[in-house]
């Protein structure tokens, strides 16, 4: 695989199918399957909308620019993974691991993220080849779930997990967000307008 600057190893959109299919097969319980587990892969700009991610595990990947509209994503992880610009609408992150994430500027119109985690998560970075094992190195600081400028718009995020999380100027707007804990959460300039935050926690947010 083409190594990237960042030391990520780049994804064909043919060798991701590929895989993608593997899960589904994976998921449904059909011979021949096997569970999407990648770290440190650059999926940037790569299509992925609409595919059962049900169970998936990225750690550290970057989908940049990636489509991932109206996939189902139901208790996927996406630890410390950039997602920055992405498209997310209506993807269903339901009871996803999404701790240390980041979302800044990503479109979430509509995305479900019932019960789905964004405390903050261990930040890993990778130096070296794949093939050097001791290159893969953590440095051991938790990282704070990243959602600046992202639209949030109609979004259901009942019981979600956002304590310390930061949502600075994120748009809101019209968004579920019962019984969310977002403890030390940034808020500022978020557009919280016509949300419902009934039973949401806000202890020491911003």
């Amino acid at each position: 695989m083409k190594q990237t600057p960042q030391g990520l190893s780049k994804m064909t959109q043919r060798s991701l199918d590929e895989m993608l299919d593997k899960h589904v097969m994976y998921i449904t319980g059909r011979m021949g399957g096997a569970r999407i587990n990648l770290q440190y892969r650059d999926l940037s700009k790569l299509d992925l909308s609409g595919r059962d991610l049900t169970q998936a595990y990225f750690s550290s990947c970057s989908f940049v620019g990636a489509n991932l509209s109206f996939a189902i994503c139901n208790s996927a992880s996406f630890i410390g993974c950039d997602i920055r610009n992405a498209s997310l609408k209506k993807t269903d992150f339901t009871r996803a691991d999404l701790r240390g994430a980041n979302f800044a500027g990503a479109n979430m119109q509509g995305a479900i993220l019932i019960k789905a985690d964004m405390r903050e998560g261990i930040v890993q970075q990778k130096k070296g080849s794949d093939s050097d094992q001791d290159s893969i190195l953590s440095i051991n600081q938790l990282g704070r779930t990243q959602l600046s400028g992202a639209i949030l718009m109609g979004a259901d995020m009942s019981g979600l997990s956002a304590a310390n999380a930061i949502f600075q100027d994120a748009d809101l707007s019209g968004a579920t967000i019962t019984d969310c804990n977002m403890t030390g959460a940034n808020l500022e300039g978020a557009n919280l307008s016509d949300s419902d935050m009934s039973g949401a926690t806000l202890t020491g947010a911003s």
